[in-house]
């Protein structure tokens, strides 16, 4: 469901931010495609051994916080040029 919903916000850009460019809504959307996979899969594993699902379903979350391509660069040039002005 919520790829769903993150497929309409992405849609023709209207319900996103201006800080999120094409390149990073991209990004956002291959970890977000990646997601329902990996939870299926440690379901199907936790089915078997329940520790495993919980490890694999764990191991996504730092998936999460790793930074979108360009996000850093951005955030620098903002920080940057804001002192300029």
């Amino acid at each position: 469901m919520f790829n769903a919903i993150w497929a309409y916000a992405r849609r023709g850009h209207r319900l996103l931010g201006t800080t999120v460019d094409p390149v990073g809504t991209r990004a956002i959307s291959r970890r977000f495609l990646l997601a329902p996979f990996w939870i299926a899969a440690g379901t199907l594993l936790g089915a078997l051994l329940p520790v495993l699902g919980v490890a694999v379903i764990t191991a996504l979350i730092p998936l999460y916080r790793l930074p979108i391509p360009g996000e850093i660069a951005r955030a620098k040039r903002q920080r940057g040029g804001a002192g300029r002005e």
